[in-house]
């Protein structure tokens, strides 16, 4: 079976989970927030909340807003980018998992 599709145009279902919801509302409940991570190919995220918007620099690519979906979920208007936050034992938000495009990791 072969298929010809695009892999730019290739996708994924992501489910939310109780506590990714979680870690959603934490990060809203916040007043300001900024969190620096280094990923785990070695490039450094910078996220800064702006109100309900959250402004993420991945690498030294152009900044992204990325919008709550209610389902535990960050993500940009055209859903390529999404981002996602664990919480530690304190319930504060602390880890960071993005999805993004292959062709732009």
């Amino acid at each position: 079976w072969s298929t010809a599709i695009d892999p730019s145009q290739e996708a994924v279902e992501i489910v939310a989970t109780p506590a990714a919801k979680l870690a959603a509302e934490a990060v809203l409940a916040e007043p300001y927030a900024e969190y620096q991570s280094e990923m785990s190919n070695g490039r450094r995220m910078n996220v800064v909340k702006d109100g309900h918007t959250l402004i993420v620099q991945y690498g030294r690519r152009v900044p992204r807003q990325l919008q709550h979906d209610g389902h535990g979920r960050f993500v940009s208007n055209d859903r390529r980018f999404v981002l996602r936050f664990g919480l530690d034992d304190g319930g504060r938000p602390y880890a960071v998992s993005l999805s993004l495009p292959a062709a732009l990791a």
